[in-house]
């Protein structure tokens, strides 16, 4: 079947690149935030980004932490049960967030509707896939 195939593949690099992403992101936070979304490295060094940092540091470490679980349980989320139910919750928040955000702030630069895109074509891929491997 193309749904499983496409479940599959979609899942795999889906996690692999929050694990990637997380986990850079925490190591390389002021690269990434001057590179990816061009804030002044100036502000960076500042008494008041001391908070903003350790918050981005945090929520990089979290996505980090859902690419690995996804990575560790990948067939038990393929599968359906309570790895699917936890896979299927976080990445539907994932969409649900990134299109509030769309709606709320405006559009976002076009990696980051491209990603809305991936995370929802992943979201229905495993949802679709996970209910015919139950039957």
């Amino acid at each position: 079947m193309m749904i499983a195939v496409f479940a599959r593949l979609f899942l795999f690099v889906f996690c692999l690149a929050f694990f990637i992403i997380g986990v850079s992101g925490l190591l390389l936070t002021p690269w990434e935030l001057t590179k990816i979304f061009g804030l002044d490295p100036i502000w960076l060094a500042s008494d008041e980004a001391t908070s903003f940092l350790n918050q981005y540091r945090f929520l990089k470490v979290i996505e980090g932490a859902f690419g690995l679980f996804g990575l560790l349980k990948f067939r038990s989320i393929l599968d359906g049960g309570v790895s699917n139910v936890i896979f299927l919750i976080g990445c539907g928040l994932a969409v649900i967030a990134r299109s509030f955000s769309w709606i709320v702030d405006g559009r976002p630069d076009t990696m980051f509707v491209a990603f809305l895109v991936i995370e929802a074509l992943t979201f229905l891929l495993v949802l679709i896939h996970s209910k015919r491997a139950r039957g």
